[in-house]
């Protein structure tokens, strides 16, 4: 281990405690398993660690910044509380304290009994202080999977919600339910999943990814700084990165629209977002103008940023078939297709051309 220029000598294991030298270093430590913890012991801990995971959710109310701070661990009822009487308790406080945004902590919740999200879900539809763009956020990460990927699901398609951290660690449909199995001859337990569950064919996403990008790396983390709340209290609404490149076009050129995505894509905040669509409606909105240059400058911006998109290579091949390309419209139906084999457009398309 070596640490601001010194280099220490560590002992890990579980029989006893570690040890280390010199004794000056500020570590913490783990006392259960005497595992070393990064995280300096001197500063205080933040919030998403002040309490022990195992406690199913929790909420804390910051007068400062007037921010509800709620962390859900686990999709599952208390001893002392339901899930159901904590949503009810959530929204009488949301609705009586002045409160400016709730941040919905989901990223040690790792699951638990999905059908459970249900009160949550509602009480955080229901309190009017929420019903407003940038005043619900949603923390997710590598732990976010399972019965917290449902909430995130409904989250995503009923609220306003502004998804914030890391992507999430569970895809849309996905695999569930597991089971224990031990191997009979090695002892080995494994998990094997017993339920498929989908709640769209259509959404093929490996993850939900962060509108803002908060990333905990291992500085923020020694030195107990949480990025994905700290974005949360920064958080300034922005317009769509498309209203973005049309106000650009209606002040300049399309090179003016396309450096202001470029400027865009480039802000660390911005890592994981998702612009194929934008990108798609904004090309079809300067072809119904009869923009034709400017759409297929746009569509081939979508190519190059999404070039695994059956769908992008088929906006581009509409784009040059009206400006009267032949050959450029064909080879990206074709390219199209190849993505697609199911494109019955980009099929259609390819027989009217006479290809």
């Amino acid at each position: 281990l070596e640490q601001e220029g010194r280099r220490s000598t560590v002992r890990l294991g579980s029989s006893g405690p570690a040890t280390m030298m010199p004794s000056d270093t500020d570590v913490s430590w783990w006392p259960d398993t005497g595992w070393v913890d990064l995280r300096r012991s001197d500063l205080p801990a933040p919030l998403w660690l002040k309490e022990n995971p195992n406690n199913h959710y929790w909420f804390e109310y910051l007068p400062h910044s007037r921010i509800v701070y709620l962390q859900f661990n686990k999709v599952g009822n208390k001893e002392d509380e339901s899930l159901a009487d904590f949503s009810q308790r959530l929204l009488t406080f949301l609705d009586t304290a002045d409160v400016r945004r709730l941040a919905l902590d989901l990223r040690l919740n790792r699951g638990g009994n999905g059908s459970l999200n249900r009160p949550l879900l509602l009480s955080l539809i229901k309190a009017r202080k929420l019903d407003r763009p940038g005043s619900l956020f949603v923390l997710i990460g590598r732990s976010t999977f399972s019965a917290a990927q449902f909430l995130v699901n409904e989250l995503e398609q009923y609220t306003d919600a502004v998804f914030v951290g890391e992507p999430s660690a569970g895809k849309a449909n996905h695999y569930s339910d597991s089971r224990r199995i031990t191997l009979p001859n090695s002892g080995i337990t494994v998990r094997v999943s017993t339920l498929w569950w989908q709640e769209d064919p259509r959404d093929t996403r490996q993850w939900k990814a962060p509108q803002v990008a908060a990333e905990l790396g291992t500085t923020e983390y020694r030195n107990n700084v949480d990025p994905a709340l700290q974005a949360v209290q920064a958080y300034q609404p922005e317009p769509p990165v498309a209203e973005q490149m049309t106000r650009a076009l209606e002040t300049g050129s399309i090179s003016d629209a396309v450096r202001r995505y470029r400027a865009f894509r480039a802000d660390p905040r911005h890592r994981y977002a998702e612009t194929e669509e934008q990108l798609n409606g904004l090309g079809y909105s300067l072809l119904a103008q009869k923009r034709l240059d400017q759409a297929i400058e746009i569509f081939k911006l979508a190519v190059a940023e999404y070039p695994r998109s059956s769908n992008a290579y088929d906006s581009l091949g509409e784009a040059y078939m009206l400006a009267g390309q032949r050959d450029l419209a064909v080879a990206n139906y074709r390219k199209s297709l190849v993505l697609d084999p199911k494109n019955a457009n980009a099929r259609a398309k390819l027989e009217q051309l006479g290809r």
